[in-house]
């Protein structure tokens, strides 16, 4: 699939369908997937043409303006997690995780929700508490939603 962002997008709507029962994954128009897996909202798009990568994501916090703070403890969140990074953006604060397109594989991808719900679920509420804006995550969850139960090294 190398150098065919076509064929990295038609494998990812494939695991999302077979993960989600959902019928035909479809992006929405800035390409982004929305996936509701184990009772949580998370994301994912396919960026770039030689070499494509698939973003998967959460949104922790929506609707709220940067400060000098926030950027700070994005960093020291940055340095706490494994194979995640955090970020501030339109308005956002997400944690992402990446693959590179051509390789990923269906473990690999139900990984990086069990390790993104996991972080989200730990630095999220603190985030919250400090800086306000829209537990989006948060509210994302249905009465379904299965608390992740893998911490991966380097953080919590």
């Amino acid at each position: 699939m190398s150098g065919n962002p076509a064929m990295v997008s038609a494998y990812l709507e494939t695991l999302i369908e077979q993960l989600t029962g959902t019928e035909k994954a479809v992006p929405d128009q800035d390409g982004d997937y929305s996936i509701s897996y184990r009772g949580a909202r998370y994301w994912a798009r396919v960026e770039g043409e030689a070499n494509p990568i698939v973003r998967i994501y959460s949104i922790v916090l929506a609707q709220l303006e940067p400060t000098p703070e926030l950027y700070e403890s994005l960093n020291v969140i940055n340095t706490r997690m494994t194979f995640l990074r955090a970020f501030w953006v339109d308005s956002t604060v997400i944690f992402e995780h990446e693959h590179v397109g051509h390789s990923m594989q269906e473990d690999e991808f139900t990984n990086s929700f069990t390790t993104i719900a996991s972080a989200t679920d730990f630095f999220g509420p603190q985030l919250h508490e400090r800086f306000g804006g829209v537990a989006a995550f948060h509210e994302s969850k249905t009465d379904d939603y299965a608390t992740a139960e893998i911490h991966q090294p380097g953080y919590l």
